[in-house]
């Protein structure tokens, strides 16, 4: 019977070994997804920014040049190459508030405190 109640003991040990671990990683694709939510965001603003709208693209090319409406197309694209020409336009900078880091992951909370973080993108 003793025997029966340490083996029992050893499985429930067992099973909750794997229930920590599964919760462990529940957390870390959470916080994972998170920061890729975060990403997109930032990406779909910049993206939105840059994008050349088909019809621009369209009236550039079927458009005569003598129009007053070819010019506007082009005005709209030199406001989207100036925006993108902009250095902090393009780099995406990553701040300690931006991504969330794994809290059983030292190196990170080390580095998060000083302001610092490992290639968030490795994170994501």
């Amino acid at each position: 019977m003793e025997s029966i109640l340490v083996g029992f003991q050893n499985n429930l040990g067992g099973i909750s070994h794997d229930i920590k671990h599964l919760q462990e990683e529940s957390i870390a694709m959470n916080q994972k997804l998170r920061n890729r939510k975060k990403l997109e965001k930032r990406l779909n603003a910049f993206l939105s920014n840059v994008a050349i709208a088909p019809g621009t693209v369209n009236g550039i090319m079927e458009t005569s040049p003598n129009e007053y409406v070819f010019v506007s197309y082009l005005i709209e694209l030199n406001t989207l190459l100036n925006f993108a020409k902009q250095p902090a336009n393009v780099e995406i900078q990553f701040k300690p508030e931006d991504v969330e880091s794994d809290s059983s992951n030292n190196n990170n909370n080390n580095n998060k405190k000083n302001g610092r973080l490992n290639d968030p993108r490795k994170s994501l």
